[in-house]
């Protein structure tokens, strides 16, 4: 799994409280009411969006796949081998 772009604090926009409506995009105090703004500590790795590498043949090599994802193994979270 790979972490894009990392988040450290609820202050970023792309952040919402529980009870937004699903499907909701940047966050804006005027729709979606104002939010708490804490810091994210850095051991509760949080990101903009995860993305995973499914292997379903061997037809692609694994490192090739991963050289074109936007950050590449520089944002690996962890590895899962089945």
């Amino acid at each position: 799994m790979y972490g894009k772009r990392p988040v450290s604090s609820s202050a970023d926009l792309a952040l919402h409280q529980i009870g937004s409506k699903f499907d909701q995009h940047a966050h804006k105090a005027e729709i979606h009411g104002e939010k708490p703004i804490i810091d994210i500590p850095p051991m509760v790795p949080t990101f903009y969006e995860l993305q995973a590498i499914i292997m379903l043949s061997d037809r692609v090599p694994f490192e090739r796949i991963e050289a074109e994802l936007d950050g590449g193994q520089d944002n690996r979270l962890a590895e899962f081998s089945f």
